[in-house]
């Protein structure tokens, strides 16, 4: 297990998913408006199907352990990894719009009804509020939000915002531990990362 999330994390590093201050010094600004020495963007994952294919099947290990009908994938870099994830573990899958359509049915969620019960699967969460938005929807849609699952959890402070668990492949500690990076680059993140 341990062998297997090394690799993936140095896999994501190598094809510059991960980037560090050592590919950009001035570092990034996120979208919750914070300064970060370290950036995950993991949009083009589909066009590693090697890579996207151990993720996914890394998430729906965890997720077969779970009690539920459907994987939903969040807008939209969730919905690959989701899709990925439901047909290596033959679940359906479903997806959340960014808006509600104006037209046809006008859903906000695309999942047939009879499933209930639903996992949340998301490339990274950092605030949290992104992962509200789609718990609340989902409610607000009569499904039962049982837990999300993310590649990475780069949240500095838990939110109590979200009251269903989370769990990750990664933490952002973890990823910075195997990284390759300098001494003193990783001494960098780390002190980010515990401040």
């Amino acid at each position: 297990m341990r062998e297997m999330k090394d690799y993936i994390i140095r896999a994501l590093h190598k094809h510059g998913f991960i980037k560090t201050i050592e590919d950009k010094p001035e570092g990034w600004i996120l979208k919750s408006g914070a300064w970060s020495p370290i950036y995950i963007n993991l949009r083009q994952l589909p066009s590693h199907p090697t890579l996207l294919y151990r993720i996914a099947g890394e998430i729906g290990l965890r997720i077969e352990e779970v009690d539920c009908d459907a994987v939903v994938g969040v807008p939209m870099t969730g919905i690959p990894i989701a899709t990925a994830v439901g047909l290596i573990i033959n679940k359906p899958v479903g997806w959340m719009r960014e808006t509600n359509k104006k037209y046809g049915e006008h859903k906000l969620v695309e999942l047939p009804e009879e499933y209930k019960r639903v996992v949340i699967v998301d490339d990274v969460i950092t605030t949290g509020a992104s992962k509200k938005e789609v718990i609340d929807a989902l409610t607000e849609d009569n499904r039962e939000c049982i837990k999300i699952f993310v590649v990475v959890d780069r949240r500095l402070e838990k939110s109590s915002d979200i009251n269903i668990p989370v769990e990750a492949l990664f933490t952002l500690e973890e990823i910075v531990r195997v990284i390759d990076v300098s001494v003193e680059t990783r001494e960098k993140l780390l002190s980010y990362i515990h401040s």
